[in-house]
């Protein structure tokens, strides 16, 4: 309540920003890729 970036806080929790930084490929834009 008291925080200056109430956008900055639940925007953590609430998008997979650790699940797709710690996989480098992805389940759709890699294996297309790499198949070329």
């Amino acid at each position: 309540m008291t925080s200056p970036n109430p956008d900055n806080k639940p925007a953590i929790p609430r998008i997979p920003i650790p699940r797709p930084r710690r996989s480098p490929e992805p389940r759709t834009n890699i294996p297309p890729q790499r198949d070329r």
